[in-house]
């Protein structure tokens, strides 16, 4: 018997769980987390608030880190605090004014404490939706569950292949200078070439679980690496390479386990660095160099990029103030689920985050040439004030734990796992909408149009038949 007595998790000798669970220990966790944010809010002091925040998010991890990378309390949390916190670190470190938006030292205190309130809210949907016996795979899994690489699946890789090129040589003779010209100029087209790529991550997910401990000797792995990163110099998506290096991580440390919680907390730091010099790389190709150089790389360029976005937007919903709606969710929703053309042409559903940048950042005076995302605190203040943050991340977490019982159903369950998880990091600073869409609508098409090859266009009939 493994026992992993700091998770409360035990695992017996096949592979699953024994009756000693995580609820328990999350649930202890999840009324601390309650007690301290009552702390928090009575102290009014936003260092404080963040030290409890960060404690918080530090012991859920821990706890739950023998669960693997995968968990959703595991990979997410880290990110989801980074996001939460940045705004008002940049204020209290760097004293400055932030552009056109006035600083109120109480209002700061407030994005910290409904943040946090936000996490507790999404570890407690995550902890009721994740089935113990998820947290561990049948032995065979990784070993006996992956079905061999078919002739359709090869000629679809082909087909995508070239699109995506074809894809980026468009936005290469497109006389576009900067990503935003590109969605502005680009429309449909560049929107195929990304799910394009983001098909053929799908495909490079497959190849990663089937040559799991070959990676190094891979040429299919570096290849697709090496093009991710020629995607990210042209479109400037640098999700196309964060998205991959997360997709390599959860796979390896489900299967492995051991060092999860190191790693978890290793990338969440490498992020903070990489994500200012990433800025500065994306769209390259089609700008004509660097947007910033080695002697600027400072303690501001590490405390002003996009990692303010998320906690900037919701401060400014609360120094403007809003009209709190639930259509703002209601909408979204629906946009999350619908076909992109039929929402937009026939119920002219704009996402939240295109209202925030395009219609309040107006009408309040601070508008700017670049957009600034949204945010899932945002938009559920932005419904219901703290009811809204708790049922926005309350769904969020109950969705990510969802999938992350599903994924050992099969290979393609967990393909679409590792997707949406991958893709619900970008999500922090986007909204609800944007999460259900890059789960189930671009992350799931992507692996239902894998399996439709896998099933119907086999080379060879007597090939057992994938199944979802």
């Amino acid at each position: 018997m493994l026992k992993a007595s700091q998770s409360g998790l035990s695992w017996n000798a096949s592979g699953r769980l024994s009756s000693k669970t995580v609820v328990p220990t999350n649930g202890v966790l999840i009324a601390l987390g309650g007690l301290s944010l009552w702390l928090s809010f009575l102290m009014s002091n936003a260092y404080f608030g963040i030290a409890l925040f960060f404690v918080f998010v530090i012991s859920v991890v821990l706890i739950n880190s023998k669960s693997g990378l995968a968990d959703p309390r595991v990979f997410f949390l880290p990110f989801f605090f980074i996001y939460s916190i940045w705004f008002p670190l940049q204020i209290l470190i760097l004293d400055a004014d932030y552009r056109q938006l006035y600083i109120d030292d109480a209002l700061m205190v407030e994005v910290v404490n409904y943040s946090f309130l936000g996490a507790i809210l999404f570890v407690i949907g995550a902890t009721l939706f994740i089935k113990r016996k998820a947290c561990a795979p049948a032995p065979s899994f990784f070993f006996n569950a992956i079905r061999p690489e078919r002739f359709s699946e090869r000629a679809l890789g082909i087909v995508v292949l070239f699109l995506t090129i074809l894809g980026m040589i468009y936005i290469v003779v497109s006389g576009a200078s900067s990503k935003r010209e590109l969605v502005d100029d680009g429309g449909p087209l560049i929107s195929a070439a990304i799910f394009c790529f983001i098909l053929l991550t799908a495909m490079a997910s497959f190849v990663l679980l089937r040559e799991l401990g070959r990676w190094k000797t891979s040429v299919r792995i570096t290849c697709f690496i090496a093009l991710s990163i020629v995607f990210m110099l042209t479109a400037g998506e640098r999700d196309a390479v964060f998205r991959m290096m997360m997709i390599m991580a959860i796979i390896y440390f489900d299967q492995k386990r051991k060092g999860s919680f190191s790693f978890a907390m290793l990338m969440a730091a490498a992020a903070i660095v990489i994500v200012p010099f990433s800025q500065a790389f994306k769209s390259i190709i089609i700008s004509g160099g660097l947007k910033a150089s080695a002697s600027e790389v400072d303690l501001d360029m590490i405390l002003s990029n996009e990692f303010v976005s998320a906690g900037r937007n919701f401060y400014s919903l609360l120094a403007y103030g809003v009209d709190h709606s639930l259509s703002y969710i209601y909408s979204d929703i629906l946009r999350g689920l619908l076909p992109s053309f039929f929402s937009s042409l026939f119920l002219d559903l704009g996402s939240t985050a295109s209202w925030f940048n395009r219609v309040y950042r107006v009408d309040n005076g601070f508008s700017g040439e670049s957009g600034w995302g949204f945010g899932l605190v945002a938009q559920g203040y932005l419904v219901a004030g703290g009811a809204g943050i708790s049922g926005v991340m309350f769904i969020v977490g109950a969705g990510l734990g969802k999938l992350f019982s599903l994924r050992f159903k099969s290979e393609y369950w967990y393909v679409f796992f590792v997707m949406s998880a991958a893709a619900s990091v970008y999500c922090i600073r986007a909204d609800i909408g944007n999460f259900i869409s890059q789960s189930l609508k671009v992350s799931g098409s992507a692996v239902l149009l894998i399996f439709i090859c896998h099933r119907f266009l086999t080379k060879n009939n007597n090939i057992k038949q994938g199944s979802i």
